[in-house]
């Protein structure tokens, strides 16, 4: 079983600036930094996820390599070392340093994850938990806890595993946000090459659909609920959600619908709020 903890959903923008297509309307029940915050989260946790899968997987960095480095064979963008917590129990740490690396994707990280299993990485019913040390992603500081357990195979044959994610976010100005989310992710096409066997490529065919809900307050203490309405798509060569649709309520505002496109790995999303569309690029 290849696993897997592509952690997930909603990865409407990535960390740093957010461009409007368009100039919002004034009225509150207009404004999009709640879907804004949810999804900065979101993409952080993916991003996340997927180094953390990485390193479970195949003890390196696969595609997150130091941004100095242009062959995919050089270091990766932290150090990874394994401790045997008891017999059955490890504990995984990647160790970005005290001072910022840029990796491959652009983005500065410094601190330290954790992920922590009983047996094998993702074995069946098992919780692989991470966990953060001063963990940074462009001077955003990152705690709480990511749970992943591999629940078994679907009647068409594909790994399902469930996701819970209870996470505080710090921004650089001192404002705080939460996040908590229930999803259940299913290995959809993929499954059956490794980065092992296959090289990168055995990680870049990779594709995971992605459900559930969730809830949280935005950076500017506004409280919201999301809902996955169509599976969110996750390609393994595109750092983007490709596909999807998910409900977002911010506390006394209309639901807005994020639309994440027809499948092309591109930035482009869009945010309907009351039959008003506003195009975002996610960077």
């Amino acid at each position: 079983m290849k696993g897997k903890i592509t952690i997930t959903v909603l990865a409407l923008a990535a960390l740093g600036t957010v461009i409007s297509c368009r100039k919002d309307k004034d009225d509150g029940d207009y404004e999009v930094s709640v879907s804004q915050d949810m999804a900065f989260a979101e993409n952080t946790l993916i991003e996340t996820g997927k180094i953390v899968d990485q390193a479970g997987s195949y003890a390196e960095l696969v595609n997150y390599r130091n941004s100095n480095n242009n062959a995919i064979m050089q270091p990766g963008c932290a150090t990874i070392t394994t401790e045997n917590i008891s017999a059955t129990e490890k504990k995984v740490k990647l160790d970005f340093g005290v001072t910022d690396v840029t990796c491959r994707d652009g983005k500065r990280r410094r601190g330290i994850i954790y992920l922590s299993y009983e047996g094998s990485y993702l074995d069946l019913n098992k919780e692989n938990t991470v966990t953060f040390e001063n963990f940074f992603v462009n001077d955003y500081k990152i705690n709480g806890t990511m749970k992943v357990t591999y629940t078994g195979k679907n009647a068409q044959n594909q790994s399902v595993y469930s996701i819970n994610d209870d996470i505080t976010i710090n921004d650089p100005n001192g404002k705080t946000m939460t996040w908590q989310n229930q999803r259940t992710r299913t290995f959809i096409s993929g499954e059956g090459t490794t980065y092992s066997t296959d090289g990168l490529a055995g990680v870049t065919d990779d594709i995971f659909e992605l459900s559930g809900s969730g809830n949280g307050v935005a950076f500017n203490g506004t409280s919201f609920n999301v809902t996955i309405t169509e599976p969110l798509v996750l390609n393994g060569d595109c750092r983007f959600i490709t596909k999807g649709k998910a409900e977002v309520t911010p506390s006394g505002m209309s639901t807005r619908t994020i639309d994440f496109g027809d499948g092309t790995c591109d930035t482009e999303v869009g945010i309907v709020i009351n039959g008003v569309t506003y195009y975002r690029n996610m960077q």
